[in-house]
C-alpha cells in the first residue's frame, strides 16, 4: 500500500495541498484527473522526493517512500543543449536485469545521433520515455505523458505502461487527456484544489468527465454565443 498521512504542501505562503490523507493499493494503475492548478504536479513532486511536505508522511508498505524507489516523468523534460539523444540516454544507467533497447528504438523511431534541439515535441517525449524504461522502479509517476505524442505513439505508450504494471510496478498518471486513462487505469481520482473529491472505479469511468467539467460547456456556449 502507498499511504499519505496528513500531507501538507505549500509554495511560499500559498497552500497547494492543505491536508491529504489517502491510501492507494500497490500494483495498480491510478489515474489522477484535475483542472490546471488542482495540485497534480505538486503532489507528484512530493511523491518523487523533489518537494518536501510541510508535514505528514509518505509510506510504501509501511516504510518511507524513497527517491530511489520512484521515477518521475515530468510534463516537460529538461535536456542539456548541444547533446544527441544517444548522449542523453547515456546519463541513465540501465537498472533492469533484462533490457534490450534495440527493438524499442525501432518501435519508437528515435534518431539518437541527432541533436535533441532538432527533435519535435513528440520525439523529445519519446526520448524521455525511453530513459524511463531503462529504470526498474517500484513506482512510476507520469505527469501528462500523452502530451505532444501522435496517435500511434500514444497507443504504444499505453501498451508500455500496461507492461510496466504487469511486471509489478505501481503507476500514477496525471492527464488532461482522459481517454487513455479510461483504457488503462484501474481507478481514477479527481483532484480539486489540493483535495481528492471523487474516486471512480472502472464501472463508473463514464462519470469522470461530468465530474471534472461540470456545466463548463453550457457556460462556454452562453458566453461564446453572446460574443459572436
Amino acid at each position: 500500500m502507498i499511504e499519505l498521512s496528513n500531507i501538507q504542501l505549500t509554495y511560499g505562503n500559498h497552500v497547494v495541498i492543505p491536508q491529504l490523507n489517502i491510501t492507494w493499493e500497490s500494483g495498480k494503475i491510478h489515474g489522477i484527473a484535475g483542472l490546471n492548478g488542482a495540485g497534480k504536479t505538486t503532489l507528484f513532486h512530493a511523491l518523487s522526493g523533489l518537494k518536501k511536505p510541510v508535514s505528514g508522511n509518505i509510506l510504501l508498505d509501511k516504510i518511507p517512500l524513497k527517491k530511489s524507489m520512484v521515477f518521475l516523468l515530468e510534463t516537460s523534460t529538461y535536456f542539456y543543449p548541444n547533446i544527441t539523444g544517444r548522449e542523453y540516454l547515456s546519463l541513465f544507467a540501465t537498472t533492469r536485469e533484462k533490457y534490450d533497447e534495440g527493438p524499442l528504438l525501432e518501435l519508437l523511431q528515435i534518431p539518437l545521433d541527432e541533436l535533441i534541439e532538432n527533435y519535435s515535441t513528440g520525439m523529445k517525449k519519446k526520448l524521455a520515455i525511453l530513459a524511463m524504461l531503462r529504470k526498474e522502479k517500484s513506482v512510476y509517476l507520469l505527469d501528462e505523458p500523452f502530451n505532444g505524442l501522435d496517435l500511434e505513439s500514444n497507443h504504444i505508450l499505453e501498451v508500455m505502461l500496461k507492461v510496466l504494471n504487469e511486471r509489478g510496478s505501481t503507476l500514477f498518471i496525471a492527464s488532461h487527456i482522459l481517454d487513455p486513462l479510461f483504457r488503462i487505469c484501474d481507478e481514477i481520482y479527481l483532484l480539486e484544489k489540493g483535495v481528492f473529491t471523487r474516486h471512480f472505479d472502472k464501472a463508473h469511468f463514464d462519470e469522470v468527465s461530468a465530474a471534472l467539467f461540470g456545466n463548463l460547456a453550457e457556460k462556454a456556449r452562453t458566453i461564446i454565443e453572446k460574443a459572436l
